[in-house]
């Protein structure tokens, strides 16, 4: 296989399909190996270089044939790959992801395509309808993810003659901040993240939906467990502001009035602080200990009782994901996601669970209840389509019931009918 497009000279003039001159004046010729890896020639003389690249062509083009000439189509390949390549090597829930993924987006789209037909153009195509209609920059990484593992395999196997899926570049995600972790990803993080020197910090922040800046700013004044509340009265931020010589630290007022507010304790929280206390007296112990002046009482601090610094945590977490996608399947990888996303997290398992918005306004110190809404118009959705499903439910146990009943009267129609008639023979047999 080779590459078609014609290329030019310095001075403009065609000199081949898949050849050019580059900058020093020497001549590089581009063809694809069967295995999809794209191979290189290079020569000073022109006509000597096209001898080279036909040579190489014709040895392509004379390897074995694709797995016997056979167009399997895309729809096909899916079974076989997850049923062969798959093969306990996923979990349930996983497999079962991969058939939703491949069914409800792949497959109407690119599966009655032959695996040799599939053009990156088609690739493309399929991701920017996905953009088009809203799905999610996480989903639409999963679908290319998929495909890119499905034509791995394809190519294994000779079926194609590279993996026309790679090299496909999503845009940046705009929504990376917005990111919402699964129940399962949830569970997941803080499985592997357990035992760590930032867990507890990542178990107040699901349970409270603090900012990094407030968390950080967090002193064991601020805790009242007596009460069960957290006090939000400041913010530590990092940056380097007007007159700093470099980035420092610096401890100010909240977000907006509004942001200062009282958080309810829950129980894993509580205990997660006090684990955090202890935590504190084991590294304050250490002689190369080095608190920053005016921030040494803070709840979460560095291995060197320094302040949090914001990067620091995400490096953190990244950290962790990277050991989560080690045991992982390559279609099945946790995607990044940053520290404000525990606060969206949060804030999502709060409707989920159904707690009114009012009060979820006043714990994410939302300047008002509309902005929260905004924020989680999605969950809201998702919340009224699954109490519609409950209204539905109800209706169909209802008419079930109703059919019951026009059964059993039925039923009892026709004894009673029936009972009548044995009355009536009798008397004529009197």
């Amino acid at each position: 296989m080779w590459v078609s497009a014609m290329g030019k000279d310095l001075h403009g003039n065609d000199v081949g399909n898949g050849i050019h001159q580059i900058k020093n004046g020497t001549y590089e010729a581009r063809y694809y190996e069967r295995n999809g890896k794209r191979v290189s020639l290079y020569d000073r003389n022109l006509n000597r270089l096209k001898r080279r690249l036909d040579v190489e062509r014709k040895r392509v083009s004379e390897a074995t044939p694709l797995a016997s000439g056979r167009r399997m189509k895309l729809d096909e390949w899916f079974g076989k790959w997850l049923n062969v390549y798959k093969h306990n090597m996923i979990a349930p829930t996983t497999r079962r992801i991969y058939i939703q993924a491949y069914e409800n987006i792949i497959s109407p789209e690119l599966g009655n395509m032959a695996l040799q037909d599939i053009n990156p153009i088609h690739i493309r195509e399929l991701i920017n309808k996905l953009f088009d209609n809203g799905y999610s920059h996480s989903t639409i990484n999963k679908v290319k993810v998929l495909l890119v593992d499905m034509l791995d395999k394809a190519l294994l196997d000779d079926l194609v003659w590279k993996n026309v899926a790679r090299g496909i570049k999503l845009p940046k995600s705009e929504d990376i901040e917005r990111r919402v972790l699964t129940r399962d990803e949830q569970l997941s993080f803080l499985e592997t993240a357990k035992g760590t020197y930032y867990y507890n910090l990542y178990i107040v922040a699901l349970n409270t939906g603090m900012r990094i800046g407030e968390v950080a700013a967090l002193t064991p004044k601020d805790i009242d467990f007596e009460k069960g509340k957290i006090h939000i009265t400041k913010t530590l931020t990092y940056a380097k502001l007007e007159g700093d010589t470099k980035k420092t630290f610096h401890l100010g007022p909240p977000k907006t009035e509004k942001s200062r507010r009282d958080i309810p304790l829950t129980k894993e929280c509580e205990i997660a602080i006090k684990k955090q206390y202890m935590q504190n007296n084991i590294v304050k112990s250490k002689l190369h200990c080095n608190p920053v002046e005016g921030l040494e009482d803070l709840v979460f601090c560095t291995s060197l009782n320094g302040p949090l610094n914001p990067e620091v945590v995400i490096d953190d977490i990244k950290r962790i994901l990277k050991q989560i996608n080690m045991m992982r399947d390559d279609a099945d990888q946790f995607e990044h996601f940053s520290f404000h996303s525990f606060r969206h997290t949060f804030a999502t398992r709060c409707f989920e669970s159904g707690m009114e918005p009012k009060a979820i306004q006043e714990i994410l110190g939302h300047a008002s209840l509309q902005m929260t809404m905004d924020l989680y118009t999605h969950v809201t959705e998702e919340k009224s389509r699954s109490e519609m499903g409950k209204f539905e439910k109800a209706m169909i146990e209802l008419e079930e019931s109703r059919e019951t009943l026009d059964e059993k009267r039925y039923r009892e129609y026709i004894e009673k009918e029936y009972k009548n008639l044995n009355k009536i023979r009798m008397i004529n047999l009197a």
